[in-house]
């Protein structure tokens, strides 16, 4: 219509991973060009041939294989937009053929590959679905949902205000000592300790003076 050809509802299909070459062949398209030699050799081969390629791209983590309809499914009640109940199905790496029940006891999920932690629990990383109990239960305040959409702190974050870092949140800050019962306590200034030491002496001096 006037030079002007639409394609409407159209939908092109293939499988995860695969290529697509499509090409448009017409000898009705009028080609306007100031080259006069460009538009009599158009003119002449009396056709115009126009191409496109595209690449489909493969399963991403979230979503799951269907085999029988070659296509990527997402896990989740959100169709890929992010939703804040925190106990949907997920599925972490591309190999996964079913999406996997949120182990609620231990982790929150909030669709796709958005799982993480609950307070109490630490995880070794990013892509495992692996939950391990604190040691000191209240090191470990779990992981956020913007926690994860930001990508950080993925295994979970330790109580930093109260010196604990590392995996399971089991070790300390530099100013701060572990006992054995994996708790951290912030070690004394430097003035603090000179008045203990003071005091110490004194106390030992006074004792002496009674005996």
């Amino acid at each position: 219509d006037k030079g002007l050809f639409k394609f409407t509802n159209t939908i092109i299909e293939s499988n995860p991973g695969e290529s697509i070459a499509i090409n448009f062949q017409t000898d009705i398209l009028k080609i306007t060009t100031n080259n006069t030699n460009q538009q009599r050799r158009i003119l002449e081969e009396n056709q115009l041939n126009i191409s496109f390629s595209f690449d489909v791209r493969q399963c991403v983590d979230g979503e799951i294989f269907i085999p029988a309809t070659q296509t990527c499914l997402f896990c989740g009640i959100g169709g890929g937009a992010i939703e804040t109940k925190d106990q949907q199905p997920y599925a972490l790496g591309q190999a996964s053929l079913s999406c996997k029940s949120c182990p609620t006891s231990e982790a929150k999920c909030w669709g796709g590959s958005l799982i993480g932690p609950k307070p109490g629990f630490w995880r070794p990383g990013r892509r495992s679905d692996e939950f391990w109990e604190c040691h000191q239960p209240e090191a470990c305040l779990g992981t956020s949902l913007a926690d994860l959409v930001a990508e950080k702190d993925d295994n979970g974050r330790c109580d930093s205000s109260k010196g604990y870092t590392g995996p399971l949140c089991a070790s300390c800050l530099s100013d701060y000592v572990l006992n054995p019962g994996y708790t951290c306590f912030k070690c004394p200034s430097t003035v603090v300790v000179i008045l203990i030491a003071i005091g110490t002496i004194l106390a030992s001096i006074a004792a002496k003076k009674k005996f």
